[in-house]
């Protein structure tokens, strides 16, 4: 099973709120749905987790990688957008465990497809996550190979615009689906 994580989707978590005042949550939920629906016809099941149980963020995430290993996920992406106190703050990172090898290639993978549809934007690069680190416990919990996706910045009003834009979106479930289907081999 794909599963496609929704981040900031514990009871009260919305995450970043966009210069438009759309949550990191509300945004990333719609773009997993698009995402899900470009990778019907590969041959793996793919879930749309867009509800974690538990009261806090490891609870949380010790609750989706128990899901996860029940449901026999052969990967895990969990979307995000970065945001920042700087409104000019902008570009596109994929980060991944410091000891996964497969999380890293499922990284590398994604960023290349983002690359390739996002030639113009500033690239932040591939960052390896060590203990303490952003989203550390998604990362140290998948049963399998996992990546953290920050495709722009909702705080920049020009990176907010050019993704929220269906086209926007459609590019990036896009090369979502394109990284994944590259990291499979298919």
């Amino acid at each position: 099973m794909i599963a496609i994580c929704i981040g900031h989707s514990r009871s009260g978590d919305k995450g970043a709120v966009s210069v438009t005042g759309m949550t990191e949550h509300a945004f990333n939920a719609r773009l997993g749905n698009d995402v899900a629906a470009r990778l019907t016809d590969i041959g793996h099941p793919v879930e749309v987790i867009t509800k974690y149980e538990g009261s806090n963020y490891t609870t949380a995430q010790k609750w989706l990688g128990e899901y996860l290993k029940r449901k026999n996920a052969t990967l895990a992406i969990e979307l995000h957008f970065n945001s920042a106190d700087s409104p000019k703050a902008q570009g596109y990172e994929y980060l991944h465990h410091e000891d996964s090898h497969r999380g890293r290639d499922l990284a590398t993978a994604l960023h290349s497809a983002h690359r390739v549809r996002f030639a113009g934007n500033v690239n932040r690069g591939i960052k390896p996550i060590a203990p303490g680190g952003r989203g550390f416990e998604f990362l140290r919990r998948t049963p399998c190979p996992a990546a953290m996706n920050e495709p722009f910045f909702g705080s920049n009003e020009v990176e907010w615009i050019l993704y929220n834009k269906e086209t926007g979106r459609n590019r990036l479930a896009e090369a979502y689906a394109a990284g994944i289907k590259q990291f499979l081999g298919i």
